[in-house]
């Protein structure tokens, strides 16, 4: 018997076109679980429901769900933005310290870091009242 060469096997058919539909993004996300909104708000899951338990941040359950809203995440954020500067502060101090000793003396140690630091915050806003006063005394 001779050899014969097949002829070549066609290319399947083009799969059918499917219309494209939009990734929905979070941001787009009317509702978010606790997972979404740490990932919305660059959080871990445990610092969304601290805020949840704490009262900052409002939540629905839903049977075993958790769902925010994306209002009130956007509330959040504002209200965030409007505290105080002083605030950040204060944590970086704790965490310096905190990152500098160990033990239970970190606590009471921790209070006259924070005392001293509130006494400096203090006296650089009776200063910056001074300041504003003095201009205001000449702009007058």
């Amino acid at each position: 018997m001779k050899y014969k060469p097949q002829p070549p096997i066609p290319p399947p058919p083009p799969p059918p076109l499917v219309p494209v539909v939009p990734a929905v993004t979070l941001a787009d996300k009317a509702s978010l679980t606790i997972m979404e909104t740490a990932e919305l708000m660059s959080l871990g899951s445990t610092s969304v429901r601290l805020l949840i338990k704490s009262g900052k941040l409002r939540a629905v359950h839903v049977g075993r769900a958790i769902i925010i809203a994306r209002q009130e995440i956007d509330r959040f954020l504002a209200a965030e933005a409007e505290a105080p500067a002083i605030a950040p502060r204060y944590a970086t101090i704790l965490r310096a310290y905190a990152q500098a000793h160990s033990g239970l003396a970190i606590v009471r140690d921790a209070v006259a870091v924070l005392n001293t630091a509130i006494a400096e915050t203090k006296a650089e806003m009776a200063a910056m009242e001074t300041v504003v006063a003095e201009r205001e005394g000449r702009a007058g």
